[in-house]
């Protein structure tokens, strides 16, 4: 298990020691669940489309409130909670 790797590196660094840690990870089989908000990591499905895959949880916005419906589901999140709590701060 795996969240957010690498955190607090500088992005060219990050980038380069998450792709050789990964591929390192595919290349002895092993099976490992990432947490990220880094849209660089979710990449990864488009170069290895049978080993890596993509899952998010949503969130859903019930009047004032921001809630997740924790249901795991494929692909990527496109929508940006962090918008909507901006928004709603006025910023």
């Amino acid at each position: 298990f795996l969240d957010e790797i690498l955190k607090g590196t500088n992005n060219q660094d990050r980038n380069k020691c998450i792709i050789k840690i990964l591929e390192l990870f595919i290349m002895k089989n092993c099976v490992v669940l990432l947490t990220t908000h880094d849209r660089f990591i979710c990449d990864f499905e488009n170069f290895y489309p049978h080993l890596v895959r993509n899952y998010h949880f949503d969130f859903l916005i019930m009047g004032s409130d921001i809630r997740s419906d924790y249901k795991l589901k494929k692909g990527i999140n496109i929508k940006s909670s962090v918008n909507e709590l901006m928004k709603r701060v006025g910023i």
